[in-house]
């Protein structure tokens, strides 16, 4: 009996931990992965716009504006890569949470 409830209280547990903390950590994700993509199209467009537009500013403005786009663009691409990181390594935190208390429950059978 005492490993039924212990299964139990295991289950609401993780589904307390699911609910909370990994969909808001995975919102926050998606929310930092839609801040890169802006970041990374804004500079694009921002060269499309500066290229179009290119006898409307004098030469050294041209450039800087031009090297201060491909930075946008380049800020955004690294964005890109960081985050893939970070998920990666909220994934497999998640992950051992979850894992060490399974392992918990099962090695001590419901005893305290």
């Amino acid at each position: 009996m005492k490993a039924l409830t212990a299964r139990a209280g295991l289950g609401i547990l993780n589904v307390l931990y699911v609910i909370c903390v990994i969909a808001a950590g995975y919102v926050v994700l998606s929310v930092l992965y839609i801040a890169a993509a802006a970041v990374a199209l804004a500079g694009l467009a921002g060269i499309i716009g500066l290229l179009i537009y290119i006898a409307a500013f004098p030469p050294i403005a041209f450039w800087f504006f031009l090297f201060g786009l491909v930075g946008a663009c380049a800020f955004g691409v690294l964005m890109f890569i960081g985050l893939i990181y970070l998920g990666r390594l909220f994934n497999r935190g998640n992950m051992n949470f979850l894992r060490r208390n399974n392992q918990r429950i099962s090695e001590r059978g419901g005893k305290k």
